[in-house]
């Protein structure tokens, strides 16, 4: 059985290499503070396959799943970026998140991260600076 503190441990150090200091503060308090004691842990340290970040990567999963309740306004919204809130408050707020939203969790949990978004959009760029200089108006990629 793999130490899912430890993969966590690992993804916070990638993050940070990579250049997203948010998400390897987020990755690190989930290598020292996750306990199993709902569905969403448990399933984590339980986890079916290999969950080390290169192969199913669980910690980008549940990453992308918490980004995506921040993004629909369902939560997360008063302690991601661009607040700026002590780790404490950060992991409270995780931790109800994940309690509360276990089912929207569990749909991103059992589907492999999509990583390389950064290249497909690279060519997309030419076209929606043209499509914002015609239109003269701001121009939002979901």
């Amino acid at each position: 059985m793999s130490d899912i503190r430890a993969i966590f441990a690992d993804q916070a150090v990638a993050c940070g290499a990579l250049g997203s200091p948010f998400m390897a503060r987020l990755m690190g308090l989930f290598a020292k503070r996750l306990v199993p004691g709902n569905a969403v842990t448990e399933h984590l340290f339980n986890w079916p396959g290999e969950p080390a970040i290169h192969r199913d990567n669980a910690p980008l999963r549940l990453a992308g799943a918490l980004h995506a309740l921040k993004l629909s306004a369902t939560a997360l919204e008063d302690v991601y970026p661009p607040q700026i809130v002590s780790d404490d408050a950060l992991w409270e707020a995780v931790s109800d998140a994940i309690r509360m939203h276990e089912t929207s969790i569990f749909l991103w949990l059992s589907k492999p991260p999509q990583t390389n978004e950064v290249r497909r959009v690279a060519a997309l760029l030419p076209a929606l600076a043209i499509i914002e200089a015609r239109f003269k108006r701001p121009v939002e990629l979901l």
